[in-house]
């Protein structure tokens, strides 16, 4: 007799934490509009690499797309700098100052030597998807390779 209740006083235990994480989590759940996440993405779409722009940039939308039921919106700000370092660095302060993303990320060596020091001097958050480690010095920059 002892063991059936102490079996009938686990499962109610459970019943009632499972039932007040459910309640809790729905009480957390915003009523309000989400707010949105923005990433800058920097890469060659035009010229000889948009090849490999072109497959980055499909692959940061097709996951942003993957997103839907999460807590925040998240918006892609694509930016073409062929693999020119004056455009990269204009296109960079551009999505810092004005389109106030929250993050950046950049396609190859060249690209990210040139955004590295501008995201680290701004505190921003920047991915770089390139092979030198360069790219991920001080404390915003990271690198994906």
């Amino acid at each position: 007799m002892q063991k059936n209740t102490s079996t009938i006083v686990a499962v109610i235990v459970v019943i009632l934490i499972v039932g007040g994480l459910i309640w809790w989590g729905k009480s957390q759940t915003p009523t309000g509009p989400k707010e949105t996440i923005k990433i800058g993405f920097v890469g060659p779409l035009s010229g000889d690499l948009a090849f490999i722009g072109e497959s980055d940039k499909n692959a940061i939308l097709l996951a942003k797309d993957e997103l839907k039921d999460t807590k925040f919106n998240y918006e892609v700000i694509v930016e073409d700098v062929q693999i020119d370092p004056k455009l990269t660095a204009n296109a960079t302060n551009k999505l810092i100052n004005i389109d106030k993303v929250d993050g950046i990320i950049s396609v190859s060596s060249g690209i990210g030597n040139v955004v590295s020091p501008i995201t680290e001097q701004n505190k921003t958050i920047h991915f770089g998807l390139a092979s030198d480690s360069n790219i991920a010095k001080g404390i915003y920059n990271f690198i994906h390779w």
